[in-house]
């Protein structure tokens, strides 16, 4: 919803489409934790409210096989490649674009010029949680992000406005 909105700012969204969006995007197990989605979910959502969705990155079956340790046990490992297979067909017939490109500073400043709302796979290193991210903006020293997690409201370190986040990088 956040990529959505800042792409199409009079965009309103309801509880309902949150939840929908949310029960769309999350199709994989994550062994001891809640359901998470691949870049594949959060695409099939986008796409089916009208978004465009592409993925940049060095390698798709690295990210794939990324998803795929997530997942402790076997019979739930099986059901996600199940999964995680149809998504990624499906995000491809509607449209999705993949691009082979490591991620750089350059491909950053690229992509924030072309006007696209990006989400970006993060790891917060005190939690040891993965999450998705919206790049907000990206400077020579700094980039603000809008991050989700609620664990970094709390957190001394993370959260300067729940509207953005500033990093180093």
């Amino acid at each position: 919803m956040m990529a959505m909105q800042k792409l199409d700012p009079k965009r309103q969204f309801d509880p309902l489409e949150e939840f929908l969006i949310w029960r769309e995007a999350n199709s994989i197990f994550m062994g001891h934790r809640h359901a998470g989605c691949t870049q594949y979910g959060l695409a099939r959502a986008a796409l089916r409210r009208g978004f465009g969705a592409e993925i940049y990155t060095e390698g798709l079956n690295n990210f794939d096989r990324h998803f795929e340790d997530c997942v402790l046990d076997a019979k739930e490992k099986a059901v996600f490649k199940t999964v995680h297979a149809y998504d990624k067909k499906r995000a491809q017939e509607e449209g999705l674009k993949v691009h082979k490109e490591p991620f750089s500073k350059g491909l950053l400043t690229r992509l924030l010029d072309s006007k696209k709302a990006l989400i970006m796979l993060v790891r917060s290193f005190e939690a040891g949680d993965e999450h998705w991210i919206v790049i907000r903006k990206a400077g020579e020293e700094k980039i603000s992000i809008i991050d989700p997690y609620e664990k970094h409201l709390t957190n001394k370190h993370a959260v300067e406005s729940q509207k953005g986040t500033t990093h180093r990088l």
